[in-house]
């Protein structure tokens, strides 16, 4: 190889590793640091007027499979809502998370079919998994301890909308 094309090439690289520092600095391109979430979509899911979370939408599989992970903490008025694609036997697991969580199975119809209550995180490398007593198209995360605080049993339906954004991606089997 020359020397005017491996100067090129020191230049090329200088070049790519100072525009790698800029553009984030500029603000046009951001690059995420870790442990940042992702901003998902939100929706607000009551049991009634009084007990209500903003929830996260998990709708990808990504989304799913991240969850609450790595999460340090989950305000009482936060949670996360899945989103399936269809009614199934969806198990959960507590891998790498960091907070107790009550887990809410809802079917079609938004009816409560199932719940794991005070669910522990996994500190170990084989975590147990929690199955749902009924097909399931959502699962309601929420800080441990509000499902029985609320008064939540099987039969209650939860109220939330979908925001369009998300029913689109759900026709379009994304």
């Amino acid at each position: 190889m020359s020397s005017n094309r491996r100067a090129r090439d020191r230049n090329a690289v200088r070049m790519w590793g100072f525009l790698a520092w800029l553009l984030p600095v500029l603000g046009i391109f951001e690059i995420p640091a870790y442990g940042k979430e992702p901003a998902l979509p939100v929706t607000r899911v009551c049991v009634d007027e009084h007990h209500c979370v903003l929830a996260e939408l998990a709708v990808t599989p990504a989304e799913r499979a991240r969850g609450l992970m790595f999460r340090d903490r989950l305000d009482a008025d936060r949670g996360m809502l899945f989103v399936f694609p269809r009614l199934d036997f969806w198990s959960f697991w507590m891998k790498n998370t960091k907070i107790p969580l009550d887990m809410i199975w809802l079917n079609e119809r938004r009816e409560v079919v199932s719940m794991a209550t005070r669910v522990p995180p996994c500190t170990t490398p084989h975590c147990p998994t929690y199955p749902p007593l009924q097909k399931a198209l959502y699962v309601l995360e929420i800080q441990a301890g509000l499902a029985e605080k609320w008064g939540l049993k099987a039969g209650d339906v939860l109220q939330f909308e979908l925001p369009e954004e998300v029913r689109k991606r759900l026709r379009s089997g994304e």
